[in-house]
C-alpha cells in the first residue's frame, strides 16, 4: 500500500482543498470526504503538537457563565472583553507563559458560526466548562451544551478526560450554599452523562481582581484562582511529559489511517474511468427536473410567516357578584351607590386579569423568539422541510446519473433574526402599558351604564307618595368594562406581534431565497452533466484527479 507523505509545511492543507475540490465536481460522494476529512485533521494536529505546538485551554459555557472573566483572572489581563449582553461572537485568545486561553462564542447563538467554535474546541487540550453557581445546579441550557461539546469531542468518555468543570461567583452565593449546588451540579452531569466529574472547583473572578489591585493576598487566595491556575498547569505538564513518548507513534498510526483511506479512494476513481463516457439519458434527466423544481416550489409556496393572535382571547369574565335586578333603596343616590359597589370588585380585579393576559400572550410571542433544533419549534420544522426537499431531489437525480455539487445538497439550517427581550421583560412590558392606558377609564364612567328607576311604593303615614329605587341593566356597564379592557390590550399588544411577524417574514424570505438558489444550482448541474456526458471531460477530470493524489503518495 502507497503509504501518505504530507509531513511538509502546507501538503496537508494541499490534500484538503483537493479534496474539496474533488466533492464539489462529483468525483467523490459528501459521504468520502467525511470519512476522510477527519482522519487528516488528526494527522495535522498531531504534526502541529510535535512541532511545539503551545497546550490550549479553552472556556465553555452558556451566555452570562462568567468565561470572559474568568479567563481576565487566568491570564492577569484586561485582554477579554466582557459585558451585559453576549459580546463573543469570533474566537478570542491569548497565550501566557506557554498557555493559549482562548475564548468562544456559545454554539447556536446567534450570528455566530458554529464551525469556528467547533475547530476551537476539537484543537483544545483541556475544555474549562463554566457554570454559574447563581443559577443552581446544570440547567437545560447547560445540558443541550454538554450534548453538543460531546458529540464534538467524539463520545461522553472525551468529554469526561478533557473538561475541567468550574463554578463562578463563589463570594456572592449565599453563605453555606456554594458546597450544596456544587454538589447538585455534580450528581445532574453524572446523571445526563454517566460520569461524576473528579474535581468541581469554585471561584471568583470580582474577589480575585480585588486583592489583585489592592494587594491583598488573603483575597486572592480566597478567589480560587491560584488554585485553579495550578490545576491547570498540572493538566498541562501531564500532556507534556507525555507528548513526546507518543508523538512518532501517534503521526504514524495516523499516516497509517489516512494513506489506506487515499488508497481505497483512488482504487474507486480508478474503477470509474472505463465508464466514465456513458451518455445520460437527457429526457430522464428533463423529467427529473420538473420533479425536483415542483417539490421545491411546493414547499416555497407553503412557507407562511405565522399570523398573530388575539391578545385577549380567554379573558375571564371580570364580574364575580350576582349582577341581577335589584330594587328597593331608599333613595336614587342609595341604588347608586350599590350599583358602584356591585362593579368595584370587578374593577379592582383589572389589573390582575390584564396581567394575566399579558402572561399568556408574552408565553405565545416567546415562542416564536427562540431557535430550538426541536421537532416544536416553528423554525427549526421549517427549515426540515427545506432540508428534507433537498435531501429527495438529490436522490431522484442520483437515480438518473446526476451528482450534484455539495454546494446544492448541504444541509439547510437558516437561523431567524429574533429578539433578546426576555419572556419576563415582555410580560412587563405588556401589562405596565396596558395598566396605564386602563387609567383613563373610571368606575364611574361605567356605573353611569346602568339606570336607576323608580317604582311607585304606596302612600306614607302622611298621605305622601312612596318610591323605591332599583337598576335592571347591570350587565351593560359589566360588558363594557369587557370592551374597554379588550381594545386597551389589544392596542397594547400589537406592537409586540408586530416584531414578532416582522421576524418571521425575514426568515421565511431567508428559506425561500435559500431553495431557490438551490434549484438553481441543481438545474445548471444537471443541464451541464448531460451536455457534458458521451465526451472525454470526466474522463479527463478523473485521471487529473488520480494523479493529483498520488501525488500525495509515495512508494
Amino acid at each position: 500500500m502507497l503509504k501518505i507523505n504530507i509531513s511538509k509545511t502546507g501538503n496537508g492543507e494541499k490534500l484538503r482543498k483537493t479534496l474539496n475540490s474533488l466533492e464539489s465536481e462529483g468525483l467523490i460522494s459528501s459521504e468520502q470526504s467525511k470519512k476522510i476529512t477527519p482522519e487528516l485533521d488528526k494527522l495535522i494536529d498531531d504534526l502541529n503538537r510535535s512541532h511545539g505546538k503551545s497546550f490550549r485551554v479553552t472556556c465553555a459555557g452558556v451566555y452570562n457563565s462568567g468565561k470572559s472573566s474568568l479567563l481576565n483572572a487566568l491570564t492577569d489581563s484586561e485582554h477579554f472583553q466582557v459585558g451585559d449582553v453576549p459580546t463573543t461572537a469570533a474566537i478570542d485568545e491569548l497565550t501566557v507563559g506557554g498557555l493559549t486561553y482562548v475564548d468562544t462564542p456559545g454554539l447556536n447563538a446567534n450570528d455566530m458560526d458554529n464551525a469556528t467554535a467547533i475547530k476551537a474546541f476539537k484543537d483544545a487540550d483541556l475544555i474549562i466548562f463554566v457554570s454559574n453557581l447563581m443559577n443552581g445546579g446544570l440547567n437545560s441550557a447547560e445540558a443541550k451544551y454538554l450534548t453538543s461539546l460531546s458529540e464534538i469531542l467524539g463520545g461522553k468518555e472525551n468529554l469526561r478526560r478533557q473538561t475541567l468543570f468550574v463554578m463562578s461567583n463563589l463570594h456572592q452565593t449565599p453563605d453555606g450554599q456554594a458546597p450544596e449546588i456544587s454538589a447538585e451540579h455534580r450528581g445532574n452531569i453524572e446523571k445526563a452523562f454517566g460520569f461524576a466529574p473528579e474535581d468541581i472547583m469554585l471561584y471568583d473572578a470580582v474577589t480575585y481582581k480585588t486583592g489583585v489591585s489592592t494587594n491583598q493576598k488573603a483575597l486572592i487566595k480566597a478567589s480560587g484562582i491560584p488554585a485553579l491556575k495550578k490545576k491547570i498547569s498540572e493538566r498541562a505538564e501531564n500532556v507534556s511529559d507525555n507528548s513526546d513518548a507518543i508523538s512518532s507513534d501517534r503521526i504514524s498510526a495516523s499516516e497509517s489511517a489516512l494513506s489506506e483511506s487515499l488508497s481505497a479512494l483512488l482504487d474507486g476513481l480508478t474503477k470509474k474511468l472505463p465508464n466514465a463516457d456513458t451518455k445520460l439519458d437527457k429526457a430522464a434527466v428533463q423529467a427529473v427536473e420538473k420533479k425536483c423544481e415542483k417539490l421545491i416550489n411546493d414547499i416555497i409556496s407553503g412557507i407562511e410567516p405565522i399570523s398573530p393572535t388575539d391578545g385577549m382571547d380567554v379573558l375571564l369574565y371580570p364580574i364575580n357578584r350576582n349582577l341581577s335586578p335589584f330594587h328597593g333603596e331608599s333613595s336614587e343616590s342609595a341604588a347608586k351607590r350599590r350599583i358602584r359597589e356591585k362593579l368595584s370588585s370587578a374593577y379592582n380585579r383589572r389589573e390582575s386579569v390584564m396581567r394575566e393576559a399579558a402572561s399568556r400572550v408574552a408565553e405565545t410571542i416567546m415562542s416564536y423568539n427562540v431557535y430550538q433544533r426541536t421537532d416544536g419549534d416553528y423554525y427549526y420544522a421549517i427549515n426540515r422541510r427545506a432540508a428534507n426537499a433537498v435531501m429527495e431531489c438529490n436522490k431522484m437525480f442520483r437515480e438518473v446519473g446526476i451528482s450534484l455539487p455539495t454546494s446544492a445538497i448541504a444541509d439547510i439550517e437558516v437561523v431567524p433574526s429574533l429578539c433578546n427581550t426576555s419572556e419576563r421583560e415582555l410580560r412587563d412590558i405588556i401589562s405596565e402599558d396596558v395598566i396605564e392606558y386602563s387609567g383613563y377609564y373610571t368606575l364611574d364612567s361605567y356605573a353611569d351604564y346602568c339606570d336607576v328607576e323608580e317604582e311607585y311604593a304606596g302612600s306614607g303615614m302622611f298621605g305622601r307618595d312612596k318610591y323605591t329605587y332599583g337598576c335592571y341593566n347591570l350587565h351593560k356597564g359589566a360588558e363594557e368594562m369587557i370592551k374597554d379592557m379588550k381594545g386597551t390590550f389589544n392596542s397594547n399588544v400589537n406592537s409586540a406581534w408586530r416584531q414578532t411577524v416582522s421576524n418571521s417574514q425575514t426568515f421565511c424570505n431567508k428559506v425561500k431565497a435559500e431553495l431557490e438558489s438551490r434549484k438553481a444550482a441543481m438545474i445548471q448541474a444537471a443541464e451541464s452533466a448531460v451536455a457534458n456526458s458521451g465526451d472525454d471531460k470526466e474522463t479527463e477530470n478523473l485521471k487529473k484527479a488520480i494523479a493529483e493524489l498520488e501525488g500525495f503518495l509515495k512508494g
